[in-house]
């Protein structure tokens, strides 16, 4: 197993889907028309989702709108099932119609617990990056596909996952749902 799914599953509570295989990973890659990353394929072979013991962070470009500083927060990583499971990516593509507002190889993979949608880029200039997506107050304005909103997280999935670290800041507990 890569050191970066091991590093993630320290910190993991409960499987979302459990693992998926390859023809379903295909299947999806053809429905969106995308190439999923490797490395973030792994993941979805081990795990397929995840939530967390505790809340946690990972930093952010420095252009990110948040009080917080250059963090952020990681709640859940989505996974590939049931399509009205709401940690499903599927699912999460139509919430808050972001296959509208952003460009289509942006793949939801994962949410804050606070309308900030952790991405995956699939296109050909920034393959395999990571965004958070954060919109402002006026994102239900935004009616094309734009990378506004979109913040430089990590180069990879696996830069990713090794920059995640405990919110030792938070004192609530990732609820189960």
């Amino acid at each position: 197993m890569p050191d970066h799914i091991k590093y993630l599953l320290t910190f993991a509570s409960t499987p979302v889907f459990g693992t998926c295989d390859d023809e379903t990973i295909e299947q999806f890659e053809a429905s969106l028309n995308v190439r999923l990353p490797e490395e973030y394929k792994e993941f979805l072979k081990v795990r397929n989702g995840t939530r967390f013991k505790s809340l946690l962070r990972f930093p952010v470009s420095e252009d990110y709108p948040a009080d917080s500083g250059l963090w952020e927060n990681l709640a859940v990583l989505f996974g590939l099932g049931d399509e009205h499971n709401h940690r499903s990516i599927v699912n999460q593509r139509s919430a808050y119609e972001l296959s509208e507002r952003v460009p289509d190889w942006i793949v939801p993979i994962g949410e804050s617990g606070y309308r900030v949608f952790i991405c995956l880029s699939c296109g050909d200039s920034d393959y395999g990056r990571i965004y958070a997506w954060k919109p402002e107050s006026d994102w239900e304005d935004v009616n094309e596909q734009t990378y506004k909103y979109l913040y430089l997280a990590a180069d990879s999935f696996s830069e990713f996952c090794l920059s995640l670290t405990v919110d030792e800041d938070d004192d609530e507990d990732v609820v189960d749902d």
